[in-house]
């Protein structure tokens, strides 16, 4: 029991010196978002125009768009590929190197473009 105590004690302040540490990063990381925001609306447009139902609908069939949706699908399509991939070595026992990074990371992005989407 003491030696537990003396444990905690010990290693305690050091465990609140590093999320101290990386609070003051999360509030620097703040700061910048805050600032960022700021910026962009000061120096955006502030004239505003609202599109008709046709020129939206206009705008879904023109070549940049469907070239985009056409990219953001094989996109999508790929990175699920290599994510299930991964997940197959894993479970046969044979491991991709760094798949512990590449399998959040390549969720996060298929999430973010299939968001892009909508």
């Amino acid at each position: 029991m003491a030696n537990n105590l003396l444990l905690v004690a010990t290693l305690l302040p050091a465990r609140s010196l590093q999320f101290l540490l990386k609070a003051s990063k999360m509030y620097f990381g703040t700061i910048l978002t805050v600032a960022g925001t700021v910026i962009v609306v000061l120096f955006s447009s502030s004239s505003s125009s609202t599109p008709s139902i046709d020129d939206l609908i206009h705008s879904w069939f023109t070549a940049p768009f469907v070239t985009y949706l056409i990219a953001m699908g094989i996109a999508i399509g790929a990175i699920n590929t290599f994510y299930r991939a991964i997940g197959v070595a894993e479970d046969k026992g044979k491991p991709v190197p760094y798949s512990h990074i590449l399998r959040p990371l390549l969720y996060a992005t298929s999430s973010a473009l299939f968001g892009t989407l909508r």
